[in-house]
């Protein structure tokens, strides 16, 4: 049901109604849609309605009551929603005459552009003289509420207005703040029987025409939205009109159409034109053929109407088929649903421009290297959806965390003045000062002790969070889990730190899991992947840097120990002023050597978990570390040479 009130506007599109019945009568099939337009359009508010041709079968107006009944029951369920209405002619709209073929021959050889439209267009709108008398009465029945409260003479401007002498034009609806542009374009005009796939013409006159009501009406608002109306697909046209007409739709400097609707092939489909510059989207829907005639004939497809609700702010279409069950009862397409959400929410999502979307994710790579992009699909948005929420639980829960610390802090404290100042500062908001933080300072046992609690705490609370979450999606198949002798779920998550006499990392903190119990990290050299992310300055994963990882990558092929082989992992170096050793030399005291204190990183087990690092990457996880240790640091300030330095003599 299309009922988010939020939305700007939604286009009912209705074409190939085909309706055979006289005297007012309407067949059930009619019948059934307008009980199912009704339900639909319960809870829309501005509706536009548009009908790309053949509202009569077979170009017969005996039929003619029989449509105005029709649009007088679609105006009763849906008054006071619809903002506007669009009509263009089909093939089986216009009546056919002995001379048309003379016509199209006539077409080929005139040379200059106009001569045609000069000399024979008045004999092709004979042709549609019918038609053009009869969405002349629907167009009555569809002036609006504060029109009809108008005089007879200002009530028929608004119908002259909207009708167009010719059957083709532009036409503006302007939607709260919102211009929409429809381009009514003839594709009927050259029709000749039940063979005319790839042989109608357009005409340049008509897009010449086209093009100035355009410009003319685009004024100093311009559109907001540019939408084409048809009967045919373009792909009907000859070749060479069709390249015409395509090239002026697509270019922004011409018509700059976004969305193109249209009929006649008795099917529902979307379909993606793209430039480098401009998209075109086509919508194609089509009841089709009466249901009281040809019935033993085998017809491939349902009847189908469509709806499409268009959320210009947010550059999105929502796109509702619904056809007919053997029943001739309406229900959702699910034969063009062949996505799993498609099929559970009834509709198709897809840009209106997609030119202005960014279907991937950019994830980091080495200063001087083009970013990777890693295409969004489903299981992508369910990775996000699912890291958002870790990162959220894993923010409240270090938040928390810090507090137990400080009080543990406290509590190894005298308590005398200094403790008192102390507690104010980390739960009372007292203001930092120098004497407050030099106090602090010189707890230099307590001080390393929490900050490796803290330390430690980070690796075990990310580790437990992302391995519920991968349980929790089962990612990976059955035969991969039996390849896999680590469970693979398995994340390690540790700190590291910076060995001076080594120029190496050892091992600080890993979360303490089972797996973990009792294993020892080996020393990684400082260079490679490690010190390309310190230049970066954000996290790196190695099978998006691979160059950049043949150390680590031959090391684990040749691991004899096959339990603690890896698949991937991310690297980085938590940024916080105080994470920088620096080595000087010479008289002038120049720089020699920079290094990061501590390193940070996440290593993965199986082949499918690897695309959770990408996604922490680009969420990046790195900043929200760094942002976890300054709040440490901005409580606790830590001697990080002092610190470490420590942490070698432990090590001894």
């Amino acid at each position: 049901m299309w009922y988010l009130k939020m939305n700007d506007f939604t286009i009912l599109h209705l074409s190939d109604l085909h309706i055979n019945q006289t005297d007012g009568r309407l067949s059930l099939l009619m019948q059934n849609l307008l009980i199912d337009i009704e339900k639909e359009m319960q809870l829309v508010d501005n509706i536009i309605i548009v009908v790309t041709g053949d509202l009569v079968h077979k170009g017969n107006y005996s039929y003619k009551e029989s449509v105005i009944s029709f649009f007088r029951k679609l105006y009763k369920i849906t008054k006071g929603k619809v903002k506007d209405i669009y009509i263009v002619p089909g093939n089986h709209d216009k009546t056919r005459n002995a001379v048309d073929a003379k016509m199209l021959e006539e077409y080929e050889s005139c040379i200059l552009n106009n001569e045609f439209y000069q000399k024979y267009w008045k004999y092709i709108l004979l042709g549609f003289e019918e038609y053009q008398n009869l969405i002349k009465e629907i167009y009555s029945i569809f002036v609006p509420e504060n029109e009809k409260k108008k005089k007879k003479r200002e009530r028929n401007e608004w119908i002259t207005k909207k009708f167009k002498d010719d059957t083709y034009g532009v036409s503006i609806t302007e939607l709260n703040d919102k211009r929409i542009c429809f381009l009514l374009l003839n594709t009927a005009w050259s029709c000749l029987g039940d063979k005319d796939e790839r042989k109608l013409r357009f005409g340049k006159f008509q897009l010449d025409t086209i093009k100035q009501e355009y410009e003319k009406n685009k004024g100093d608002k311009g559109y907001d939205l540019v939408i084409a109306l048809a009967h045919h697909p373009l792909n009907w046209l000859t070749g060479e009109e069709e390249t015409m007409v395509q090239e002026n739709l697509l270019s922004n400097y011409e018509l700059n159409c976004n969305i193109y609707i249209s009929g006649h092939i008795h099917n529902r489909d979307v379909i993606n034109w793209q430039s480098t510059r401009h998209s075109l989207t086509t919508l194609v829907s089509g009841l089709g053929w009466p249901d009281e005639e040809d019935k033993d004939k085998q017809h491939p497809y349902a009847h189908t109407y469509s709806g499409y609700t268009f959320n210009l702010d947010i550059n999105s279409i929502d796109v509702y088929v619904r056809s007919t069950n053997d029943n001739s009862i309406f229900d959702p397409d699910f034969r063009i649903y062949t996505k799993r959400k498609e099929s559970q929410s009834n509709k198709i999502v897809m840009p209106i421009d997609s030119n202005k979307t960014q279907a991937f994710l950019n994830l980091g790579t080495v200063i001087g290297r083009s970013s990777k992009s890693y295409y969004i699909t489903e299981e992508v948005i369910e990775l996000i959806r699912m890291c958002m929420g870790i990162f959220s639980k894993f923010q409240r829960e270090t938040y928390a965390t810090l507090n137990l610390i400080k009080r543990d802090f406290l509590k190894q404290l005298d308590k005398d003045a200094s403790y008192y100042k102390v507690e104010k500062y980390f739960f009372e908001g007292q203001e930092r000062s120098d004497e407050l933080l030099k106090f602090i300072g010189e707890q230099e046992e307590s001080v390393n002790r929490s900050y490796v609690s803290y330390l430690q705490n980070i690796c075990c609370k990310l580790e437990n969070l992302l391995e519920e979450g991968m349980k929790s999606r089962q990612i990976n198949s059955i035969e991969n889990e039996a390849k896999q002798r680590i469970p693979w779920e398995t994340v390690r998550v540790h700190f590291r730190y910076y060995n001076v006499s080594d120029d190496s990392y050892e091992q600080l903190c890993l979360a303490e899991s089972k797996i973990w119990s009792g294993y020892k990290m080996e020393p990684l050299k400082w260079g490679q992947l490690l010190e390309e992310a310190y230049k970066a300055k954000h996290a790196l994963v190695a099978s998006i840097n691979k160059k950049y990882c043949e150390e680590s990558n031959k090391k684990n092929a040749g691991r004899v120990n096959t339990v603690y082989k890896w698949s991937d992992f991310l690297t980085y170096i938590p940024d916080f002023k105080e994470n920088n050793y620096k080595e000087y030399k010479g008289y002038m005291g120049e720089l020699s050597k920079e290094r990061p204190w501590i390193s940070f990183g996440i290593t993965v087990y199986n082949e499918q978990s690897r695309k959770i690092l990408y996604i922490l990457d680009y969420l990046n996880i790195g900043q929200i570390i760094s942002d976890c240790l300054k709040e440490f640091i901005y409580y606790i300030p830590v001697d990080m040479e002092k610190f470490v330095d420590t942490k070698m003599k432990e090590r001894w």
